[in-house]
């Protein structure tokens, strides 16, 4: 079947081409001239009634012709009619409501029910970026919401039923961008599984961003957007190991980076964005009594301790950061060790199997980390 439309699709873009390019080859047997456009033509005085037929066709496909700007390729043409999920990805970038909201109504569908030769790279070639689009949206618009919430004004206003429908026109608004965002958090999920979703979405470090903005922007287990945690972690802990390694003479990480600062600007931008992760999985792991984000951010921990070693034992290494400064503990490895004493004690299989699991990793990673200090040295 794929066959069959791709030599269909073939035979409809030579069609094309093949008439443009006789087009103006009898345009130039007969002797006619291509006109460059209808408002050059009736600045020479001739008006409307200049143009022919054949002139305004021939001016019209000379744009369909090979080496022209609007030229009409294979890669155009699939893209126009490849199939639902460039559709679904032209609606979420329209920015129109309607289509937004239609388009991740039925994407959560689309991505659950794709077979296991679904490819990103050839089914979806801008639906990720899409997504990350609206989601970033949505982030925005549910942080203008909370922010207008908390510092509305308590003056007295003269008209109580324009303040009424104010209030619940930002309740829409704040309710509409909560659910965008749950879908589309299912959506990548679902797309991680499939195919080389993946290793594709690993390529692309605005995933991981945007998710630690999420997390940033709403810390604590605010309600309504637990769940939505969760699919980010497990769409993290499914795409981490197919993120790209740091540079081995990146520079060294001493302390928790702010975007813009001086410090952040001298490290690698995947160092960048790993660091500010970790710090919003310390804080899920110490502080959420959400069980499901607790796993979850464990998970991230395990993923990034093997396969970023160096990184993870750097990050352990940092002082507590700003929103733990009461603790008791000086470093991060510490303040984590004693949160995870705690869970081991739990009457949960699955919570207590995550736990060990990360024990296990820091406990090998501190053996890595003193053998590799020996190895250099000696060499030294």
């Amino acid at each position: 079947m794929q066959g069959s439309a791709v030599t269909v699709q073939r035979q409809r873009l030579a069609s094309l081409n093949g008439t443009a390019h006789g087009s103006r080859q009898h345009a130039a047997a007969a002797g006619g001239r291509v006109r460059a456009s209808a408002a050059a033509e009736s600045k020479q005085g001739n008006g409307m009634a200049g143009l022919t037929m054949d002139a305004t066709m021939s001016e019209h496909l000379d744009t369909l012709l090979p080496g022209q700007p609007g030229y009409i390729t294979e890669e155009h043409l699939s893209y126009l009619s490849g199939g639902p999920f460039n559709r679904f990805a032209l609606a979420l970038k329209s920015g129109l409501d309607n289509e937004i909201d239609w388009a991740c109504a039925r994407l959560v569908a689309a991505t659950h029910l794709a077979h296991e030769q679904w490819s990103l790279a050839q089914h979806a070639p801008s639906l990720l970026e899409a997504v990350l689009r609206v989601l970033e949206r949505s982030r925005k618009e549910l942080q203008a919401v909370m922010v207008k919430g908390k510092s509305k004004c308590q003056r007295v206003c003269g008209d109580v039923q324009l303040m009424v429908l104010g209030d619940s026109g930002q309740q829409m608004m704040g309710a509409r961008a909560m659910e965008r965002a749950g879908l589309l958090a299912t959506v990548l999920f679902n797309m991680s599984q499939v195919g080389d979703g993946a290793s594709l979405m690993a390529q692309d470090p605005r995933l991981m961003i945007e998710m630690t903005h999420w997390m940033h922007a709403f810390p604590g287990d605010v309600p309504g957007l637990s769940t939505l945690k969760a699919e980010f972690l497990d769409t993290l802990d499914t795409v981490l190991p197919f993120t790209a390694q740091p540079p081995f003479d990146s520079a060294t990480v001493h302390k928790w980076p702010v975007f813009g600062s001086a410090e952040a600007m001298l490290l690698d931008p995947l160092v960048l964005v790993e660091t500010c992760l970790w710090e919003e999985l310390v804080r899920l792991v110490c502080e959420s009594q959400e069980r499901r984000l607790v796993v979850g951010a464990m998970r991230v921990m395990v993923q990034s301790v093997a396969w970023h070693p160096q990184l993870a034992r750097e990050i352990l290494e940092l002082p507590v950061p700003r929103w733990a400064m009461g603790a008791a503990h000086r470093f991060v490895g510490e303040m984590v060790n004693q949160r995870l004493a705690e869970l081991v004690l739990a009457p949960d299989a699955e919570l207590v199997g995550v736990c060990l699991e990360l024990l296990v990793n820091t406990v090998r990673l501190e053996a890595m980390a003193r053998a590799l200090d020996e190895e250099l040295q000696a060499w030294a």
